[in-house]
C-alpha cells in the first residue's frame, strides 16, 4: 500500500511511532505540510546494494548489536534524505537477521520478548519502506506469532499493529481515523493491560499530535486516560488521571485557537469548561480555565475573557481546600479589575526612589504608558528597550513612560540600577515592607505578574491593557494616526550642529548655549529639547542609542546626542548620569573620528586629556582604551622597537579586557602593526592576538581572530606566482578575472570595520587616477560578513572599482594567506603577483618604477 511513496518520505514517517511522546509539544508537521509531503509520490522502488554483516555471538552480544544499529550511520544522515531511507532499510534487515539468531539461541523469556518486539518493528519498518529482499513479510510473522496462542505475544502483536495503523494513517491519502480508534480500543481491551500497553497508546496519541492531527490525538489520549484511570496499579492510575487533564487542556487550546478566528466558538469553550469544572479533575480544570481567560485577555478579547472569569467564579465553589479557594478568588478578582480598567480614568500614587511624592497631575494632557516591573526579571531590560523603541516616534506628541516597581527588596533594586541605569520615573510603594503585589497600584490595577503595561490617553483614560509589542504599536497608531517623520538635517546647516555646549564655555551651560540648543532643535531634528530636564536628557540619549543604525548614521545624529551628553556633564546631575553621559559622548566621538571626521577627532583628543585621571572605574577603562587606540593610529613610521613596545601594550589590553565590535578598529590596526615587523617576528603576535579576538562574543571579531591565528603560507610566498581570482561581485555577477589580462592590477583585501582599510581608500583612489593612462586597475576583495554595513559604505563612498564579496571573497583571502588587512597585491599584465604589502605608497613606488622602465 505504501510502496508508492518516495523512499525519503517513507523513511521520514516510518519511525514516527518511535518518537518520544511529549504532550506539551506543538505539532511538528501541520496538516497542510503533510499534504505537501504526499505530493512526493514516486513509483521508484527502494534498493539496497550492500547489506550489514551480522556477527555471531552470545545472546547478550547480539542484543547489544541490534540495539546499537541506529547509532551507526543513521545518526549522521538527514532523516528526509534518500540516503537515510537506504541506510534504514539496511539497518532493519540486519536487525531481523540478528533477532532470528537471538530467537534461535535464547531461553530467557525477557530476551525472547525483546527480540520478538525488535523483529516486529523491523519488519513493519521494512514494509513501510517498500523494501523486499526475500525477508519474511511483516504479516507472515504476525500470523506465525498469533498461532502460538500466547497472551504476551498477542499483546506485542496488538502494539505493533497500532504502530502500523497509525503510521499508515499518517501517510495514506485516504486516511481512516476509525481504524486508528478501533485498534486503540482493541489494545486497551486486552486482558492484563499494563504499563507497556498504556505507554503504547499514549505514544500513539503523542505522535498524532506532533504530526498535526490534533482532534484524533485528543480522542486517543482521552480514551487512554479514562481506560486506565481506575487501574489497580496506583502509579499507573495516577498517570492516567493526569493524562485526562492533559487531553482536556489540549482540547481547550484547540478551541481557543478557533475562537481567535471565529468568536462563535466561544459557547463551545464555555460548555467544555463548565463540564470540566463540575468533574473529578476540577482543580486542574480551574487552572486551564484561568489560563484560557488570560490568553483571550492578552489577545484583546476582553468580553470573552470576562465570561470565563465569571464562569470560574460561579462554578468553582465549596471546595475543601480553603487556600486554593482563596487563591482562585484572588486571581479572578484581579483579572476582573484589569479588564475593568478599560475606558476608565486611572490614578497612580506612590513615591519616587528619592522619597519625593509622585505627582500624577503633572502628566495630565499627555499619553502615558504605565509599566509595572521587577528588576530580577531577566527579560526586563529587553522589555523596556522595546517599549522605548515603540514610544520614541510619539515623543513629539508628548508620549511619556512611567514605571511602577514591584521589587520586594529595595536594596536589590538599587543594585540593579547601578548596573542598568533607568532614566524613566520609578514609582515605589511608600511602605517598603508591603509585599510586591500588595502595592496599592498593583491591587487597584489587578496586576498579578510583571512586566504589565497600561496605555492611558491624554484624557487620563485607559485605552489598552497588556500594552506591549504589536498591541501597543497598534494602539498608538490609533491614538496618533500620523506620527511625524524624522528628516535629515540639510547639509548647508551642518556647521551649526557641530557646536556643542562645552564649546560655548566649558562645563557651565550658559544662557547662550541654551539659546543655541533652541536653534539646534529647530534646525537639527536629532537635537535634544532645549528646556529638557536632566532625567529627560538621560532618557533622550538612551532612546537615541536604541535607534536603527541607518538613523544613527544620518547627518546631525551624533551632534544631537553629544549635545545632550554635554548638558548633563555641565549640569547638576547625579554622578551615575554624568558617567553615562561621558561614555555615550566618547562612543559617538570615537565612531565619527573613525569615519574620518576631523572635528570629532579633535574633540576626542580633548576629552581624553580632560578625563585621563578620573577615578571612576568605567571612565578610566574607557579613557585607557581610547588613549591606546589613539596612540596606535598616531604612530608615524615607527621603528621596529617602537612597534614591539606598542604591541606589548595591545596584547596585554586584549588579553585582560572583554572586547566587542567597538574594538574592531583597534584590533585591525594591531594586526596592521604586526605586519610592519619582519616576517620571522610576526607569528607570536598573530597567535596571541588571534586567541584574544577569538574569545569575543562579536562574530566579526571572533572570526578575525580565528583567521589570523591560523598558520598558513605567508602572502610573500606567492610572489612571482600566477593569481586567479573568482567569486561574486557586489553587483551580484560572476567576477571575470580574464578581463584584466594585460593590465597591472592592485588587489586590495579589506573590510569596512578595518580602520587602516578605510584610511587607505583615498590613497587607492589617487593611485588609480595617477596611473589611469597606464590602465592600472584596482580590484577589491571585501571580507565583511555584515553585507548591510558593506552596502551602506559603498553607497556613501561610491568606490570606482569592482569588489568581490561574500563567502567566495573570504575563500580568496584564505587561498592567498591573508591574515591582516589591508593586504595589497600588485599583479602584472601576465597575471603574476609582483609585490605584496600593506601600504599603498609602496605599491605606487613600484608602479612608477615598472611603468617608467617600460616607457
Amino acid at each position: 500500500m505504501m510502496s508508492h511513496l518516495s523512499p525519503n518520505l517513507r523513511a521520514a514517517l516510518c519511525l514516527a511511532m518511535t518518537l518520544p511522546f511529549a504532550i506539551s509539544c506543538k505539532p511538528a508537521v501541520s496538516p497542510s505540510h503533510e499534504a505537501s509531503l504526499l505530493d512526493e509520490l514516486s513509483e521508484a522502488p527502494l534498493t539496497v546494494t550492500t547489506p550489514i554483516d551480522v556477527p555471531d555471538g552470545t545472546v547478550e552480544e547480539l542484543l547489544d548489536f541490534s540495539r546499537g544499529l541506529e547509532q551507526g550511520e543513521l545518526a549522521s544522515l538527514d532523516r528526509n534524505s534518500p540516503e537515510y531511507a537506504i541506510a534504514l532499510a539496511r539497518v532493519m534487515t540486519a536487525r531481523v537477521t540478528a533477532c532470528d539468531k537471538i530467537l534461535e539461541a535464547a531461553s530467557d523469556e525477557r530476551h525472547l520478548q525483546e527480540a520478538t518486539k525488535m523483529k516486529l518493528h523491523a519488519l513493519s519498518t521494512i514494509a513501510i519502506l517498500g523494501y523486499e529482499d526475500g525477508t519474511p513479510s511483516y504479516q507472515q510473522y504476525v500470523n506465525e506469532l498469533a498461532g502460538q496462542k500466547d497472551i504476551a505475544m498477542d499483546r506485542l502483536i496488538a502494539i505493533s499493529e497500532l504502530e502500523r495503523v497509525v503510521t499508515e494513517y499518517l501517510i495514506s491519502e485516504d486516511a481512516n481515523s476509525e481504524r486508528v480508534l478501533n485498534q486503540c480500543d482493541q489494545l486497551a481491551a486486552m486482558p492484563n493491560g499494563d504499563q507497556e500497553v498504556f505507554d503504547a497508546l499514549r505514544q500513539a496519541g503523542g505522535v498524532l499530535y506532533q504530526q498535526g492531527h490534533v482532534d484524533l490525538s485528543v480522542q486517543v489520549i482521552e480514551k487512554t486516560g479514562r481506560k486506565f484511570s481506575e487501574h489497580q496499579d496506583p502509579q499507573l492510575a495516577a498517570e492516567a488521571t493526569a493524562l485526562i487533564s492533559e487531553a482536556f487542556q489540549l482540547r481547550i487550546s484547540v478551541v481557543i485557537e478557533n475562537i481567535l478566528d471565529d468568536q462563535s466558538k466561544m459557547e463551545e469553550l464555555l460548555m467544555a469548561l463548565r463540564d470540566g469544572l463540575s468533574g473529578p479533575n476540577r482543580d486542574d480544570v480551574v487552572g486551564y480555565a484561568l489560563q484560557a481567560g488570560w490568553v483571550l485577555e492578552t489577545r484583546g478579547l476582553y468580553q470573552n475573557a470576562l465570561e470565563i472569569y465569571q464562569l470560574v467564579r460561579s462554578e468553582y465553589q465549596n471546595q475543601t481546600d480553603p487556600t486554593l479557594m482563596a487563591s482562585v478568588a484572588d486571581t479572578v478578582a484581579r483579572a476582573e479589575k484589569r479588564v475593568g480598567l478599560l475606558d476608565q480614568p486611572l490614578e497612580i500614587e506612590g513615591v519616587l526612589l528619592d522619597g519625593e511624592p509622585f505627582r500624577w497631575d503633572e502628566y495630565r494632557g499627555v499619553g502615558i504608558v504605565v509599566c509595572f516591573w521587577q528588576s530580577w526579571n531577566p527579560g526586563w531590560v529587553d522589555e523596556v528597550r522595546h517599549l522605548r523603541q515603540i514610544v520614541a516616534p510619539y515623543r513629539d506628541q508628548g508620549m511619556k513612560i512611567i514605571t511602577v516597581n514591584l521589587d520586594d527588596d529595595r536594596n536589590g533594586l538599587e543594585r540593579h540600577l547601578q548596573e542598568a541605569p533607568l532614566s524613566l520615573p520609578i514609582i515605589v510603594d511608600s511602605d517598603s515592607s508591603r509585599p510586591a503585589f500588595q502595592n496599592p497600584n498593583a491591587v487597584r490595577c489587578g496586576v498579578e505578574s510583571a512586566p504589565f503595561s497600561i496605555l492611558v490617553d491624554p484624557r487620563g483614560v485607559v485605552i489598552e491593557i497588556h500594552a506591549r509589542g504589536e498591541r501597543l504599536q497598534s494602539a498608538l497608531d490609533r491614538l496618533y494616526p500620523e506620527p511625524e517623520e524624522q528628516v535629515s538635517l540639510p547639509h548647508e546647516l551642518l556647521f551649526v550642529a557641530q557646536l556643542s555646549p562645552t564649546e560655548q564655555g566649558g562645563d557651565e551651560v550658559s544662557s547662550e548655549a541654551i539659546e543655541l540648543d533652541k536653534t539646534l532643535e529647530t534646525l537639527n531634528p536629532y537635537a535634544p529639547p532645549a528646556e529638557a530636564t536632566t532625567l529627560e536628557l538621560v532618557d533622550f540619549i538612551l532612546e537615541m542609542q536604541d535607534k536603527p543604525r541607518s538613523i544613527q548614521n544620518r547627518d546631525g545624529f551624533s551632534k544631537g546626542v553629544i549635545a545632550a551628553s554635554d548638558r548633563i556633564l555641565g549640569g547638576d546631575a547625579k554622578e551615575r548620569w554624568k558617567t553615562l553621559a561621558l561614555l555615550v559622548k566618547t562612543k559617538y566621538l570615537q565612531r565619527d573620528a573613525a569615519l574620518g571626521d576631523e572635528s570629532s577627532l579633535e574633540q576626542l583628543r580633548t576629552t581624553i586629556d580632560r578625563w585621563r585621571d578620573d577615578p571612576r572605574e568605567k571612565v578610566s577603562k574607557e579613557i585607557e582604551f581610547l588613549d591606546l587606540e589613539m596612540r596606535a593610529f598616531d604612530t608615524n613610521d615607527p621603528n621596529k622597537e617602537q612597534i614591539k613596545a606598542l604591541l606589548a601594550e595591545l596584547v596585554a589590553f586584549f588579553e585582560n579586557r572583554p572586547i566587542d565590535q567597538r574594538h574592531l578598529r583597534l584590533a585591525s590596526q594591531s594586526v596592521y602593526l604586526v605586519n610592519q615587523l619582519d616576517v620571522a617576528d610576526r607569528e607570536p603576535y598573530f597567535q596571541k592576538l588571534g586567541e584574544s579576538y577569538g574569545k569575543s562574543e562579536d562574530r566579526r571579531l571572533s572570526a578575525y581572530g580565528r583567521r589570523i591565528a591560523k598558520k598558513s603560507a605567508e602572502t610573500t610566498d606567492y610572489l612571482n606566482q600566477p593569481m586567479e581570482l573568482e567569486g561574486i561581485t557586489t553587483d551580484g555577477v560572476q567576477f571575470d578575472w580574464d578581463a584584466y589580462r594585460g593590465q597591472w592590477v592592485v588587489v586590495d583585501f579589506w573590510a569596512t570595520w578595518c580602520g587602516p582599510c578605510r584610511k587607505a581608500m583615498p590613497e587607492l583612489r589617487r593611485l588609480q587616477q595617477t596611473f589611469e593612462k597606464q590602465q592600472v586597475k584596482v580590484v577589491g576583495v571585501n571580507l565583511d560578513e555584515d553585507l548591510k554595513a558593506l552596502a551602506e559604505y559603498l553607497a556613501e563612498e561610491n568606490l570606482p572599482w569592482t569588489n568581490l564579496t561574500g563567502a567566495d571573497a573570504r575563500r580568496q583571502a584564505e587561498k592567498y594567506g591573508v591574515r591582516g588587512i589591508p593586504s595589497l597585491m600588485l599583479v602584472d599584465g601576465d597575471g603574476k603577483i609582483r609585490q605584496v604589502t600593506h601600504k599603498v605608497d609602496e605599491i605606487a613606488t613600484r608602479l612608477a618604477t615598472e611603468l617608467g622602465a617600460g616607457g
